[in-house]
């Protein structure tokens, strides 16, 4: 894979830590210093006169840990001492650390030892819990996966066990190539209260600050933010976590079922007909309407101010008006832009806190040729839905990706608009239909390569249902939103140490083969299809991989962790290999004619049912998600 050599170079390998962006800086033998001898400690953690929720927080998530790794009880003072774990950005003033914006970006943190005691600060609260989390890191905690339920005993972080803990003097300083790191719940087919909770905590844990939840995702009544915020709010707000709400959907600002008897005027009109369906949108030419819109729009954020990014998405598969009047404005980004300079000006004046979001996506990839968006209180969101994955977005050989990094790059340098560009990254993709994606180093790249141009934004979808399939995925975006120079080999050998002990060179080989395969070799949307001998080789890839698998079970011997990952990986293996199998014998069948159709479409049958069984069975193991009950197809 090539894209790989442009951003390993070697000097990462030099890295004391592999997820720093700056070294860490260790005294000679002589400065080393004991947190904890034998179970006991003589340090504090100290807080300062007046915290606030999130430092308090932090400080208790500090203690908790450490008491976890060593059995060591540390109390939570307002009293420095020569042995103090000083928490909080008062203390990185009063020693002179810097924690300006120019040194840690948007929430930045630093971890300094300062005589025998040490600071971990943050210019905003939320770059202190940060630095906590980053700290224990060093200990040798790892938060691979939110401790979902299908992880059963084991959950999906790791925590060392040993007596004593001695550390070396620290320098570190963080600063996010990333300023919004988000999870979205978009559909949220497996999301549930409880299991947002923890993803919420995972997320403060790997230093993503934002969920993305939907108002009302569609209008369809399913996921609403007002169904959860009450339960999600003090989880968010303890971390000090970004609330963003929204989504697809002008119909929940301007419902047709409220509006559309007395004033069918204000909805679009569809080959001559006013429509109230969903997703025709509404005459945003009508004065009234659009006031009322951002009327409706105002009166929300004003009833629910924990939001602090707002999305403003047209529906999914938007029909724009196509009368006369709408039409002369030009194409759906046009008239996008048209709507946004209106009530993104009444949303900053009304709600000042508040970002709005818009999207460039589908009908709306590239930016507008006759309006400027003029709003400053923007970020947009970049959505490559069709791209190819195999592939990175700068491989012009492929015509999706071409398209969209000329799109990407009009936005970023063109004149009509001049805010932030987020990337809606598609990482974990609904319509890869649960298939083993696993695309690390490609992730890597390409967040190196659009850091470079100047995208401040990443996020990606978070079900649960399907986490563990794509949790190397989610864990190198996390890394990446941080240093998107991060060496993803060394990041993957410390998984599979962790994670499958004795076995984690074969499950090292599986993830390199099952990158190289399974991208090329199944249906996923925007690359080009195997010919028939590239499936038969590709199939070779995945028998290799059992095979790699069988060596990992064998070398675990017995271990309990790492036989019950592993199952979980096969899962994923023979779910590959038989989607693969069905394309295979559809070519076959097709080149060669139906000599025997009732054993053939019998044979098509059998892998079908055995790929559904291969679902129901597994539904509840964090591999698998169905979206409608059925095995999806195209």
């Amino acid at each position: 894979m090539t894209y790989k050599k442009l951003f390993h170079p070697p000097l990462f390998v030099l890295f004391v830590l592999f997820n720093l962006t700056s070294l860490l800086t260790c005294g000679s033998a002589q400065a080393n210093w004991r947190l904890v001898e034998n179970g006991r400690s003589t340090y504090s953690i100290v807080l300062p006169p007046h915290p606030t929720e999130v430092e308090r927080f932090a400080a208790k998530e500090l203690r908790t840990y450490i008491e976890r790794i060593s059995g060591a009880v540390i109390s939570i003072t307002d009293k420095p001492t020569n042995h103090s774990l000083l928490v909080g950005k008062e203390f990185a003033e009063q020693n002179k650390i810097a924690i300006d914006k120019k040194t840690l970006g948007f929430d930045g943190y630093v971890i300094r030892s300062v005589g025998k005691s040490l600071v971990l600060a943050g210019r905003h609260e939320r770059g202190t819990l940060y630095a906590v989390y980053s700290f224990l890191e060093q200990i040798g905690c790892r938060w691979y996966a939110p401790n979902f339920e299908f992880f059963g005993r084991w959950g999906g972080q790791y925590v060392p066990k040993k007596s004593s803990i001695t550390l070396p003097v620290f320098d570190i300083v963080r600063k996010p190539d990333y300023k919004y790191r988000k999870e979205y719940v978009e559909e949220g087919w497996t999301h549930t209260i409880q299991n947002d909770k923890k993803l919420i905590d995972w997320m403060g844990k790997v230093g993503m600050n934002t969920l993305d939840y939907p108002l009302n995702y569609s209008g369809q009544n399913r996921v609403v933010w007002d169904d959860v915020r009450d339960s999600l709010i003090p989880e968010l707000e303890k971390r000090g976590l970004l609330i963003e709400v929204g989504g697809h959907g002008y119909q929940n600002y301007l419902p047709p079922s409220k509006y559309f008897n007395e004033h069918p005027d204000w909805f679009g009109s569809w080959d001559g007909k006013r429509s109230e369906t969903a997703n025709v949108v509404f005459n945003t030419e009508n004065k009234a309407a659009v006031r009322q819109f951002t009327e409706n729009i105002v009166s929300y954020l004003k009833g629910h101010p924990e939001i602090n990014i707002f999305d403003l998405w047209p529906p999914d598969g938007a029909e724009w008006s196509n009368d006369s009047a709408s039409l002369r404005h030009g194409s759906p980004s046009d008239r996008q832009a048209v709507l946004l300079n209106q009530v993104v000006p009444v949303v900053e004046r009304e709600c000042p806190k508040v970002k709005v979001e818009f999207i460039a996506y589908a009908q709306y990839q590239d930016p507008p040729r006759r309006v400027k968006i003029s709003p400053e209180n923007l970020l947009m969101d970049f959505c490559p839905g069709s791209k190819s994955f195999a592939y990175p977005i700068w491989d012009k050989s492929v015509p999706a990706n071409a398209m969209y990094d000329s799109s990407l790059r009009k936005w970023l340098t063109g004149s009509a608009y001049k805010g932030e560009v987020g990337w809606y990254s598609y990482y974990t993709k609904y319509i890869w239909r649960s298939l083993p994606v696993v695309i690390p180093h490609l992730i890597q790249g390409e967040m190196h390569y659009l850091h470079s141009l100047g995208v401040v934004g990443i996020g990606c979808f978070s079900e649960p249902g399907n986490w563990f399939t794509y949790e190397l995925n989610h864990y190198i975006i996390a890394e990446a939103s941080w240093n998107s120079d991060v060496n993803v080999d060394s990041l993957i050998e410390d998984y599979a140490k962790t994670e499958f002990g004795a076995a984690a060179k074969s499950v090292v080989r599986y993830f390199q083969t099952m990158e190289k395969t399974v991208p090329f070799a199944n249906r996923i949307q925007g690359t080009p299809p195997a010919t028939f001998a590239q499936m038969q080789e590709y199939m070779q890839g995945f028998e290799t991989c059992k095979e790699l698998l069988k060596c990992g079970l064998s070398a675990a011997n017995g271990d309990t962790e790492a036989d019950f990952l592993i199952h979980k990986l096969e899962l994923c293996l023979q779910y590959a290999t038989l989607d693969l199998k069905i394309r295979e014998e559809g070519i076959s069948l097709a080149n060669q004619g139906l000599d025997d159709p009732v054993t053939n479409i019998r044979r098509l049958v059998s892998d079908y049912e055995n790929m559904s069984k291969l679902f129901d069975d597994n539904l509840s193991g964090g591999v698998f998600i169905r979206r409608t009950g059925y095995y999806p197809r195209w």
